[in-house]
């Protein structure tokens, strides 16, 4: 995935699912080179697909909450909401 860039909801679903798989052994620590979109688009994804967060917007608004400069726009909610479709 390319930072900035609206993310392919096939790819967030399994990041997210990679996380999820990676919980079963400790802590997970997820990040990418700035920091800006790819990882909070993944945690977003995650948040959601896992039943954390109630919506896309309130994943984003958590992953916001400790990381104010993300940058995600209309286009990666709707790849974030279309990944936790998938999900379920």
């Amino acid at each position: 995935m390319l930072d900035v860039v609206p993310p392919d909801p096939g790819r967030l679903l399994a990041a997210a699912r990679a996380i999820e798989g990676a919980r079963q052994d400790g802590e997970v620590l997820v990040y990418c080179a700035l920091g800006y979109s790819r990882s909070p688009s993944v945690v977003a994804t995650w948040l959601a697909m896992t039943g954390r967060a109630g919506s896309v917007d309130e994943a984003v608004e958590r992953v916001r909450a400790v990381r104010p400069r993300i940058v995600l726009g209309d286009e990666a909610k709707q790849a974030i909401a279309e990944a936790d479709e998938r999900a379920q």
